[in-house]
């Protein structure tokens, strides 16, 4: 029964419509080479039409930006530009911004918050119920990570079609008049514009998809997906502990404080050593060539 809370609370909390946005906005995504395609001329055309190029791509950025804005205004995406794969963004108290947050989605955010708490309590607790509870919203953690980066790569998708375009554009013979030269030139950089600025989406070498929480009129908080599903590989592997000692108490205990604080001190000792043998390496370089200089 404890296992099946979590479910029971889906409806509540809008997971059900946020999974149905997923749906509509990645498939956008992926149809935007038929809504709108970007005609690159053929060599064999006698006239290139340079205009129809140019509002091709207009159209193309405007549909993706037009998608991808509705992605992250959903309740639980969010942007991560940091290296860390943590984001923070405040909002002042009593802005649009922030009271449309805190109001419509109040209950998701704090089903969220307490999926941390209930992480957190599993390591001190040996409650096969709340074993099992943090399981199944794992599962669910899981379930929409693999959504968030389905959806980085259908953005990946759609700006490989545009850089096909770019290909076959690249292989235009180059125009004769001055004029035209111009717009050839003009159409090239444009494309190699969109396709870096999106490039950096949808490889997490720039701004990422994560998951966002919002701490209503406070701030919000977004996590990448690696984050999050490294939080759920952890408790997964603490929930399962619990739940096999519960149904087999005979079996001998795994003392986790005591081993993650011998990996702890391991993994000081291992950076204490390589501090050591950086400042060995330094000091034998410098004297190599100050015996040089000599």
């Amino acid at each position: 029964m404890a296992a099946g809370v979590p479910l029971s609370l889906l409806d509540k909390v809008g997971y059900w419509e946020t999974w149905d946005a997923f749906n509509v906005y990645q498939q956008g995504v992926l149809d935007l080479s038929q809504t709108h395609p970007v005609r690159v001329p053929a060599q064999g055309d006698r006239v290139r039409n340079y205009t129809r190029v140019d509002r091709d791509l207009i159209g193309w950025q405007k549909g993706i930006n037009t998608i991808y804005g509705r992605i992250s205004q959903m309740a639980v995406v969010g942007a991560v530009s940091d290296s860390d794969g943590v984001e923070f963004e405040f909002y002042r108290p009593g802005s649009p911004q922030g009271d449309k947050k805190g109001v419509f989605h109040a209950k998701r955010d704090l089903s969220v918050l307490l999926y941390f708490v209930l992480s957190a309590a599993t390591y001190f607790s040996e409650s096969v119920h709340l074993a099992l509870v943090v399981l199944n919203l794992n599962l669910l953690n899981i379930a929409i990570c693999l959504r968030l980066k389905g959806m980085g790569d259908a953005i990946g998708k759609a700006v490989e079609e545009l850089k096909d375009a770019q290909q076959a554009f690249l292989l235009l013979p180059m125009e004769a008049t001055l004029l035209e030269l111009l717009q050839q030139q003009m159409c090239l950089e444009k494309m190699a514009a969109i396709i870096n600025d999106w490039l950096s989406a949808a490889d997490g070498s720039g701004t990422e998809l994560g998951m966002s929480i919002t701490l209503p009129y406070l701030r919000t908080v977004t996590l990448s997906t690696s984050t999050m599903a490294s939080l759920a590989a952890a408790t997964t592997v603490r929930a399962i502990h619990v739940i096999v000692y519960g149904f087999i108490p005979g079996l001998p205990r795994i003392r986790w404080r005591q081993m993650l604080g011998s990996m702890g001190a391991y993994t000081a000792r291992l950076q204490h050593q390589a501090t050591d043998l950086q400042h060995s390496l330094r000091h034998s370089l410098s004297r190599r060539l100050s015996d040089k200089r000599d």
